[in-house]
């Protein structure tokens, strides 16, 4: 994930799917790329999303929250070179 689109953006791409948010999540073609099982997990668990949650019943609240713990979680990792021993300790990775 190098970029992730603008809020918007990825709110109206969100919505334009169908599907569990978790497979959505980790479809490389579909929302976002480079999002892989453990990230996804901690992406849905930071945004209180559950997995089997469909992308169209997100509200504007929960896309926000998806988007936001998306930075959050690819940033964090990049920032430790996806070292999982530096990861914060209330990430779901560690539970």
């Amino acid at each position: 994930l190098i970029n992730l689109p603008k809020p918007q953006d990825f709110l109206d791409r969100l919505w334009s799917f169908n599907k569990k948010i978790k497979a959505l999540l980790l479809d490389q073609n579909a929302l976002v790329s480079g999002v892989g099982n453990w990230v996804c997990d901690d992406v849905l668990y930071h945004a209180k999303i559950s997995p089997k949650a469909n992308s169209k019943s997100l509200d504007q609240k929960q896309g926000m929250a998806l988007h936001n713990a998306l930075e959050t979680v690819i940033v964090t990792a990049c920032n430790v070179n996806a070292n999982s021993h530096h990861f914060p300790k209330h990430w779901l990775l560690h539970k």
